[in-house]
């Protein structure tokens, strides 16, 4: 792989809510570089981005995954994000090292909760967005509300680079308004046949054309000049002012894409690669001392150190940022936070499990290395010529404290270097000892895995990981000698019951325990008995039910009668039922 310099290099984050696709696009993405030679299948436990066995057990993604393409001379970094907001530091993470955020819509729902939380921490950290329509090719695909919804929520900043035509399970083609063509597959996807815009079409794509060439004018003086004598540009005029517009957030662009069939997104590369700002376009980053560090590939070395992965029979793998200078195999440097010295390893690039040994990385770039001694996620390496620290990274505060105890006191070493090393995966999650209580406690984003991912770090499933808000009010069904049943409410989302009975009755036993809490949840239950919210949760996959009796609700919504309902952004609201 050769070493590409600071001007050929686009970072790029790939978001989207929970059931978006961007696992399956991901896959697709490789496949049209060249990087796998076979798209994997999220049901076959065998795609590039969702690797670790926590994945495989849920069904969707947990972690971030950091990947690379090459793609006509250019590099492109791009990362995977999880979409449930349990794992929002994966996100921000991946916001906050890149430079260019690709929103992925599910083409039956449009914008949903999730999406709108990613596109919220867009704003806040003034990154270009790039809207990307997705399954065209389901029965209920509906390609025109959802851009109606995007223009309500962000109005004219909205312009439709692309169209579908026959959406739904005959999905083969769409209209390019950008080259004015017409891209259409055949049953297999990949590469397109290019033709002209029939007729029938012509009127429409040339109505979103005209207001492509306007948006793209407006972001440069001469490009309105022209547009006001000419009323048109040239291609590349067109791209200079779209990239222009993505950087001051003045214009978001919509494509579409059917990743499951490998439809549009070759034609979406080539969009990233040519118009997509590059890493020099975007605002240079400032160090804990307010001073600016130019991506210039000839200053002093300094690496970022944004990301951790603890993999079996590997260690950790730490994954960084080149935010000046250049790194190679063997160079010494600083820990400027830590105050030890290090040399690096071998150095890749990223695509998922699959890492590809290159030789340098220029500013800008994005890499990991293993076998690190002393470095830990957010650190920042110098070499002897500067000491930048980064701190850039706010994450939000947790929401939920629980106290955890092994089976057994012998085990309390092993469930705390655990605990540790899920705190270097996902820095959101945070491990005290209280003093007080005598106890140890995790607070965290999430109730969800947590046994999982302590038995995957060598840890003893706790005894005790019932999650309790850290601020909000709890309604707490306390153990008694006649249910010995323990239920929390938060927000009136039932969290986590755990009957002590057999398993045959679990269900009336679980309705009876929880009837006293009913009270306690909003309105829109009040019609829904806790027998039909337990049974309609599992149905949905909204929760777990083991083999020893244990019943447990997950995530953020709750269905009944066919509606999902949120509590966290949007309470009282509902939507279209969908979740994982």
């Amino acid at each position: 792989m050769r070493v590409y310099q600071t001007e050929e290099i686009k970072n790029i984050a790939l978001l989207g809510n929970d059931g978006a696709g961007k696992t399956t696009l991901t896959e697709a993405l490789l496949y049209e570089a060249g990087v796998i030679k076979r798209r994997g299948r999220i049901s076959q436990h065998n795609t590039v981005s969702d690797y670790f066995p926590v994945e495989h057990e849920y069904g969707y993604s947990v972690f971030s995954t950091v990947f690379h393409t090459e793609f006509n001379g250019k590099k492109l970094n791009i990362i995977d994000c999880p979409g449930a907001d349990d794992f929002v530091g994966q996100a921000l993470t991946a916001l906050n090292v890149t430079d260019t955020a690709i929103l992925l819509l599910n083409g039956q729902y449009g914008p949903e909760v999730g999406t709108q939380n990613h596109f919220r921490y867009t704003e806040k950290l003034a990154k270009p967005v790039i809207f990307l329509v997705n399954q065209l090719d389901s029965e209920k695909c509906d390609y025109n509300m959802v851009v109606e919804r995007l223009v309500e929520n962000h109005g004219s900043k909205i312009v439709q680079v692309q169209y579908p035509l026959n959406e739904g399970p005959g999905f083969n083609a769409l209209i390019d308004v950008l080259l004015m063509k017409k891209y259409s597959w055949g049953p297999e996807g990949g590469v397109p046949t290019i033709e002209d815009i029939p007729a029938s079409e012509m009127d429409k794509a040339m109505e979103l054309h005209a207001k492509l060439v306007e948006a793209a004018a407006e972001n440069d003086e001469e490009l309105m000049e022209k547009f006001f004598m000419e009323e048109a540009l040239t291609e590349d005029e067109l791209r200079m002012g779209i990239r222009k517009g993505l950087a001051t957030r003045s214009m978001f662009p919509v494509f579409c894409v059917c990743a499951g069939k490998d439809m549009g997104v070759r034609r979406l590369m080539e969009f990233l690669g040519n118009v997509v700002p590059f890493v020099t376009d975007m605002p240079a980053q400032h160090n804990t001392r307010g001073e600016e560090v130019a991506l210039d590939a000839k200053a002093p070395t300094s690496l970022y150190f944004f990301k951790t992965a603890v993999e079996p029979h590997i260690g950790e793998v730490q994954y960084f940022k080149v935010m000046s200078g250049c790194v190679k195999s063997g160079d010494d440097l600083t820990n400027a936070d830590r105050g030890s010295k290090e040399r690096i390893g071998t150095i890749y690039a990223c695509a998922g499990q699959t890492r590809i040994e290159v030789g340098e990385m220029k500013a800008g770039d994005i890499g990991c290395t293993v076998k690190l001694k002393d470095v830990k996620t957010g650190n920042t390496l110098n070499n002897k010529e500067v000491e930048h620290r980064f701190d850039f990274i706010k994450y939000p505060n947790a929401k939920y404290s629980r106290a955890i105890k092994p089976v057994n006191s012998s085990e309390m070493e092993k469930l705390m270097a655990a605990l540790l090393k899920m705190r270097q995966e996902d820095p959101t999650w945070v491990v005290e000892q209280s003093k007080e209580l005598r106890q140890v406690i995790d607070l965290d984003k999430t109730p969800m895995v947590l046994h999982f991912r302590i038995a995957t770090h060598g840890g003893t499933c706790p005894e005790n990981t019932h999650p309790f808000p850290v601020s909000d009010s709890v309604a707490v069904l306390q153990k008694t000698e006649a249910t010995c049943a323990l239920g929390v409410a938060h927000n009136g989302v039932i969290h986590s019951v755990v009957p002590r009975k057999g398993i045959s009755d679990t269900m009336e036993y679980v309705a009876t325990q929880l009837a006293p809490l009913t009270r306690a949840l909003p309105t829109w239950y009040e019609n829904a008995d806790a027998l039909t919210l337990v049974k309609n949760a599992i149905a949905s996959k909204m929760a777990v039910l083991n083999g020893k009796g244990e019943i447990t609700l997950i995530g953020d919504f709750v269905e009944h009668d066919g509606v999902s309902y949120s509590n966290r952004s949007y309470e009282g609201r509902t939507r279209t039922s969908r979740r994982y």
